[in-house]
């Protein structure tokens, strides 16, 4: 398999963010390295955090860690687990070990990471010159996408089959993924929310559109309207695959 290097590091103090996201990246960093040391062998910021646009209030903080294959995975989830608990923002983590890593065996999300990173758009935090990234072909990512849609859409419906208030943003959030892995499956790799949604309209002006959340009373309306749109999905984008 193809790999690269990261030739430079960036570390969290030189990332353009709100303060109280740097904070907390500052902190999560650090009980990293306390803990793992020169066991870690890359660090990303990923996500909006990793593009630098974040959005106060709403943005999640995500990484992505490889750790040497020395390192017992249940002292490296319970870590995390502990260091990721009553945060004042949210963290995520995707983690491998290094051989998995090496061989390429990554999830869609790390598909797109990898990408970003090799182009520059991601910088890592650490990154051990020694680890094989996978360089992985867009033709590969593309077909990957296109492998996982049809999950992504069919959990999305399973969770508006008996939906609560409390589900939007998180519903609003992986609408914005399915739109972003359709786009990656044909030609272009994106990730700022605005230019993901403009390149899917763009591509597919006649979706339904979904009306934005703002009171209980369009609670119902608003999962009917997803719920047309992830039709649209199945139909025109899946199984004919054309507009």
């Amino acid at each position: 398999m193809r790999s690269f290097k990261i030739e430079k590091t960036k570390p969290i103090q030189s990332y353009n963010l709100p303060a109280k996201y740097r904070d907390e990246c500052n902190r999560f960093v650090d009980k990293l390295k306390k803990n793992l040391g020169s066991s870690i062998k890359l660090l990303v910021l990923t996500g909006s955090g990793g593009n630098e646009k974040i959005v106060e209030n709403i943005s999640d903080l995500d990484f992505m860690i490889v750790v040497e294959d020395s390192i017992e995975s249940k002292k490296v989830i319970d870590l995390l687990a502990k260091i990721t608990q009553n945060t004042s923002i949210k963290i995520g983590t995707t983690f491998y070990k290094r051989n998995e890593f090496e061989k390429g065996l990554i999830d869609t999300k790390t598909i797109s990471t990898l990408e970003l990173l090799r182009k520059g758009i991601y910088n890592a935090i650490i990154s051990d010159e020694s680890l094989n990234i996978p360089a992985l072909s867009d033709q590969y990512r593309r077909d990957m996408h296109k492998m996982v849609l049809g999950n992504y859409i069919h959990s999305l419906k399973r969770k508006l089959y008996n939906p609560i208030e409390e589900d939007v943003f998180q519903i609003e959030k992986e609408i914005r993924n399915i739109k972003k892995f359709i786009i990656s499956s044909k030609e272009k790799l994106l990730i700022d929310p605005e230019l993901i949604v403009k390149e899917f309209d763009a591509m597919y002006p006649n979706s339904p559109e979904i009306p934005k959340f703002e009171t209980k009373q369009q609670l119902s309306k608003y999962f009917m309207s997803c719920f047309d749109f992830l039709d649209f999905i199945s139909e025109k984008v899946i199984i004919r695959g054309s507009r």
